[in-house]
């Protein structure tokens, strides 16, 4: 039983640490488009790109989503959004894209 409320507090601590992703948008300013986040605060991040296919990686620090991310409606220069919560507590949003420089 001790266990058991070790591990209930442990997750609690957790969860409030995290920043919370709210949303995700993207905007299309004639042939730029940006991906903009909805964070409950700041909180650290890396961005990198990956290729064949095209895509670009945002790692955030200590998130979570509470939901599925999407892009409602999708750019043309982008093709799908996926996200992946780590085991580190961060959470890595993978947007993929038509094409190089897309966004």
């Amino acid at each position: 039983m001790r266990w058991l409320s070790f591990l209930v507090l442990a997750l609690l601590a957790g969860a409030a640490a995290a920043v919370e992703i709210r949303g995700v948008q993207a905007r299309v300013a004639g042939a730029d488009t940006s991906v903009v986040f909805d964070l409950s605060e700041s909180t650290a991040y890396t961005v990198s790109t990956l290729s064949r296919p095209e895509r670009l990686v945002i790692e955030f620090k200590q998130a979570t989503a509470r939901r599925l991310l999407t892009l409602a409606p999708m750019p043309k220069s982008i093709t799908h959004v996926r996200q992946f919560l780590r085991a580190d507590q961060g959470l890595t949003v993978v947007v993929e894209l038509r094409e190089a420089n897309a966004v």
